[in-house]
């Protein structure tokens, strides 16, 4: 079955609330933080942000639909996999720092 347009851009939206979430709660506890955990919790969320403009990229392209759409997807689908688990490496490592 083909994902239609609309389908590939609700996933990628759903990624781009999902970092949203993620940094929101991050942000919450940077007011506590020592100087050293705000330093760390600034990099996770400006790497967070980062993965984020990957996706957004991703969907203006997909506005475009390009000729071959069957990889597009696949390239689409990978991308939310990889976004997705950067961006709860990036948050774990925060709930659990090495020290």
């Amino acid at each position: 079955m083909e994902l239609s347009q609309k389908e590939l851009e609700d996933e990628l939206n759903e990624v781009l609330s999902y970092a949203d979430k993620k940094v929101d709660s991050l942000q919450l506890r940077i007011v506590n933080a020592s100087a050293e955990s705000k330093n760390h919790l600034m990099r996770t969320i400006a790497g967070i942000m980062r993965e984020k403009e990957l996706v957004e990229n991703k969907a203006q392209q997909i506005g475009k639909r390009p000729e071959n759409w069957t990889k597009e997807v696949e390239n689409s689908r990978q991308l939310i996999k990889e976004a997705k688990a950067r961006i709860d490496h990036l948050a774990n490592n925060i709930k659990n720092p090495l020290t």
